[in-house]
């Protein structure tokens, strides 16, 4: 009868385990960090120091569908309002391929033209992702926040071209 109750013990034990992991895991937007984290936390939640530090950037290098990738944190007001990430593109990389490996985690994209050429974009209720390849045979990955909306459009393209140098300048 102990050995019964033993048993038992151990499978609610896994049971809350595996409960409490995949509701840490999912109060996650991205990584391991949340919309509206500051400086200090989003640097707490990776495991390496920033590469980079601006009064509006944090830059990491990281690895993404297993390459050397640049990663930025994008900050407004000290808290995080986007992210990109930067991976260069390889001579069998296309914007579909790259466009399956990014749906797995956000479904199916819709396909666009902008000011950047052809790109594929993700609205989700807290977030929009946007796929292009930029000018300097980089693949890039778009994360905005839906509270940046609330960033002036000026703002945003200032945060927005910052990165981009930022990047370029550390490769």
């Amino acid at each position: 009868m102990k050995r019964c109750h033993y048993i038992k013990g151990l499978v609610c034990l896994l049971g809350f385990l595996l409960v409490s992991h995949s509701a840490v895991a999912a109060s996650f937007d991205f990584r391991s960090v949340r919309w509206g984290m500051n400086r200090f936390e989003v640097m707490a939640s990776e495991k390496i120091a920033p590469k980079k530090m601006a009064r509006n950037e944090l830059l990491y290098r990281v690895s993404l569908f297993k390459r050397p990738a640049h990663l930025m944190y994008r900050l407004y007001d000290d808290r995080l309002v986007g992210m990109r990430y930067v991976l260069p593109v390889k001579a069998s990389d296309s914007l579909d391929k790259l466009e399956k490996l990014v749906s797995l985690r956000y479904g199916t994209a819709r396909r666009e033209t902008g000011a950047v050429g052809a790109l594929r974009v993700w609205n989700r209720p807290d977030r929009t992702v946007r796929l292009f390849f930029a000018k300097k045979g980089q693949a890039v990955i778009d994360v905005v926040s839906k509270g940046a909306a609330t960033i002036s459009s000026i703002e945003l393209t200032r945060l927005r071209r910052s990165t981009s140098e930022a990047v370029v300048s550390t490769l």
